[in-house]
């Protein structure tokens, strides 16, 4: 075989073994079987239809909102400070959504019999604050781990899909939902 041959031969195995090895590699090495979320996934369930009473004494029901992701928090209406930071938190998360915060609603189940306190409320107008002591809804939270949870991701369908722990960091909830809504077709 000549030299320049050998030199073909040579580019040729290159060619087809490096992207071989690469691939190889990165299969290997790749994090199989673990999800790029923050929030833990949590077995889809549908929310309850029924309907609950906001603070203002009108009627709410999640079926309204369907087609929109939902932000939904499970907090008693004296409003700790942990409670108001992760208000604030889903407010300025949904404002960081910049033109696609408009797929994004807010509601506060209020957990027990309280009322909010009104200055509170107008902190944080635009969320959907609704009395849901005793509801299925606020069952099914509890039975997905509330305690646990700050807050909890509702998909477009209606759904409970995520939950997010009790001091959460605001910037990986955001690459969540912003990788979310880049995929999503509805909502």
């Amino acid at each position: 075989m000549t030299t320049s041959g050998r030199k073909a031969l040579i580019v040729m195995l290159l060619l087809v073994g490096v992207p071989m090895i690469a691939g190889l590699l990165t299969f290997r090495w790749s994090n199989r079987g673990q999800t790029s979320n923050y929030g833990t996934i949590v077995e889809p369930s549908p929310l309850p239809a029924e309907t609950l009473t906001d603070v203002g004494g009108s009627s709410f029901e999640f079926e309204a909102l369907r087609g929109r992701w939902i932000l939904v928090l499970a907090d008693p209406g004296a409003c700790d400070e942990l409670c108001r930071k992760r208000l604030f938190l889903v407010r300025q998360i949904r404002t960081a959504l910049g033109k696609d915060m408009g797929r994004i609603e807010r509601v506060w189940m209020v957990s027990d019999g309280a009322t909010p306190e009104s200055a509170l409320l107008a902190d944080h107008a635009g969320t959907r604050v609704v009395r849901a002591a005793g509801s299925r809804a606020l069952a099914l939270l509890n039975a997905n781990g509330s305690e646990s949870a700050s807050f909890f991701l509702v998909d477009p369908l209606g759904n409970v899909m995520l939950r997010y722990p009790k001091d959460p960091d605001a910037r990986r909830v955001l690459k969540d939902l912003e990788h979310l809504l880049r995929l999503s077709r509805v909502g």
